[in-house]
């Protein structure tokens, strides 16, 4: 079944007010139906699906093989500790950063795949809007840039830091709203107004930050 989106987004990735909630007998069979693969990775796939009963329900579907790291305590601590991250950050709104929606561990047809649903952004990545060798108009690089700075001071002002920005992490709808994804290097450096000093060198070394590379920060 589709994750209970108390946020359902639509097709351009927009949420799409007051949802139908399906009854406990659709609850019971109603089967994500995936319209597309968006990605591939080590850890699995993330696919577009959307719900059968309600088309205007299109989310992403990030799918971890659990049977491949079932030997790997630290990989599996790693995808929940994202999910737990990316809830905790959903907690507040923030427009300019993925949605999460929910997380279940679909086990049928002997599967063992933790499925994350998280926001659909259908304008594709901003890496894909910077022209090799001249980059972009400044006026449109302001726009995002904006929109980044306002993701992040949502993430910062919840005690995480993402770690591993770069335009391949930042996606688009098609009103050209700018998402931070992918928490998947994100920790915690600030909890109960106590914060710590990090010194993990993470993420990828062309967009790391001088404090990431010398691991004191």
């Amino acid at each position: 079944m589709l994750a209970d989106p108390s946020v359902c987004v639509g097709a351009a990735g927009v949420p799409v007010s007051n949802p139908p909630k399906p009854s406990k007998e659709q609850n019971g069979t109603r089967k994500a139906q995936v319209v597309k693969i968006l990605g591939e990775g080590a850890f699995g796939e993330v696919k577009l699906v959307v719900d059968p009963r309600n088309p205007m329900c299109c989310v992403a579907l990030k799918c971890i093989d659990l049977r491949k790291f079932q030997n790997n305590t630290e990989a599996l601590n790693q995808f929940k500790k994202e999910a737990y991250l990316q809830r905790l950050l959903s907690t507040k709104e923030c427009d300019n950063m993925i949605r999460y929606i929910g997380m279940r561990v679909e086990t049928e047809g002997g599967l063992n795949e933790l499925q994350i649903y998280l926001e659909y952004a259908d304008g594709g990545e901003l890496f894909d809007q910077i022209e090799p060798d001249v980059g972009m108009p400044p006026v449109k690089a302001q726009w995002y840039f904006r929109q980044l700075l306002n993701g992040l001071r949502h993430i910062h002002s919840m005690g995480v830091v993402h770690r591993d920005i770069k335009p391949e992490n930042l996606l688009l709808t098609g009103q050209d709203v700018l998402k931070i994804s992918d928490f998947g290097m994100a920790t915690v450096f600030r909890h109960s107004d106590r914060e710590r000093m990090l010194n993990a060198t993470c993420g990828t070394l062309p967009y790391a930050s001088p404090q990431v590379i010398k691991g004191l920060y």
